[in-house]
């Protein structure tokens, strides 16, 4: 091999090692030393090389800055983990993200929103009936350029939409996941509706829709740039945003089967249940922005529906 164009390609590593974080700068223990005027065997380059590249990659990542709830664990696989230059915050709850130093009006800021998770309807005590499920939250992404270094945006996440009741009243509406910045929001996610309960045991129920609350999305007096929105590119102006439907619930005089929940981009909403004896039963969502499970009976009780999941942000940046 060519040895010594393999030294010099080293040595640009090396270099590239020695601008990064303290923390992560500490390859420095190589298995062989290549000292100039030497020969330099291609196994020794080699395992030089190995060497600094097991090291760099097992180096921490480092993380976003202080600001708001941090929570859960990074959900989104388009940026690659490890990278020095990738850096992300989760919002699973409400707070304030502080626009880190070192960044400036060019830096691009992506914007990962749903709104929360509609509940699951209810039923009466009926032989055989169903609800249906809540929708997710109303999945919005954007990216803006023009924000200050050490300014926040606010981030209020859309809360879950409550269960329906054990009289068969249909599930809460998620709320609005919304984005402030010098005052104003420019950025929100609706939330998902809830499933219709059921008082009958012969009846088909329909599931929550996406049509909860409304997405938007504003540049005007905050100073920002539209860098994209997906799927809606023109500001100022409310739409619906995707979501995922609730499931529909399915009465009958032998059984009832409830609808699941609808799921978000970040996990798995609350199930749907078949009931042939017995009781009920229904289930909350786990992840954010997902739908609520509805409830289900075979004369032997009323039972609630299952709630949805608070909205969240994923906020991505290069820095």
């Amino acid at each position: 091999m060519r040895v010594g164009a393999t030294i010099r390609f080293l040595l640009v590593v090396l270099g590239l090692v020695g601008l990064m974080e303290p923390a992560n700068a500490a390859c420095t223990a190589f298995p062989y030393t290549l000292t100039n005027g030497s020969s330099a065997d291609a196994s020794q380059v080699m395992a030089n090389f190995n060497y600094l590249l097991t090291c760099v990659n097992s180096a921490s990542p480092p993380g976003g800055p202080a600001g708001g709830a941090l929570s859960g664990t990074y959900p989104n696989p388009s940026l690659a983990a490890g990278s020095s230059s990738n850096l992300h915050e989760w919002f699973g709850t409400s707070g304030n993200f502080t626009i880190p130093v070192g960044v400036s009006s060019s830096t691009v800021f992506k914007f990962t929103i749903i709104g929360g998770g509609g509940g699951g309807g209810g039923v009466s005590n009926v032989n055989g009936a169903a609800a249906g499920g809540g929708a997710s939250g109303q999945l919005f992404i954007c990216a803006f350029s023009g924000f200050s270094a050490g300014q926040t945006i606010t981030i209020s996440y859309g809360a879950f939409g409550v269960g329906g009741s054990s009289s068969g009243g249909s599930g809460g509406v998620g709320g609005n996941t919304t984005l402030t910045y010098n005052s104003i929001v420019f950025a929100q996610a609706g939330g998902g509706s809830g499933g219709f309960g059921s008082t009958s045991g012969t009846a088909t129920v329909m599931g929550g829709s996406p049509g909860g609350g409304s997405s938007e999305f504003t540049v005007s007096g905050t100073g920002l740039t539209l860098v994209f929105s997906a799927p809606y590119p023109t500001p100022g102006s409310a739409f619906i945003a995707p979501s995922n439907l609730g499931g529909i619930g399915v009465g009958s005089t032998t059984f009832g089967f409830s609808g699941s929940g609808g799921p978000s981009l970040f996990g798995t909403p609350g199930s749907g249940t078949l009931v042939s004896t017995g009781g009920n039963t229904y289930a909350n969502a786990l992840s954010p922005g997902a739908g609520g499970g509805g409830a289900a009976s075979k004369g032997a009780g009323a039972y609630a529906g299952g709630a949805g999941n608070n909205g969240a942000v994923l906020i991505e940046w290069l820095q």
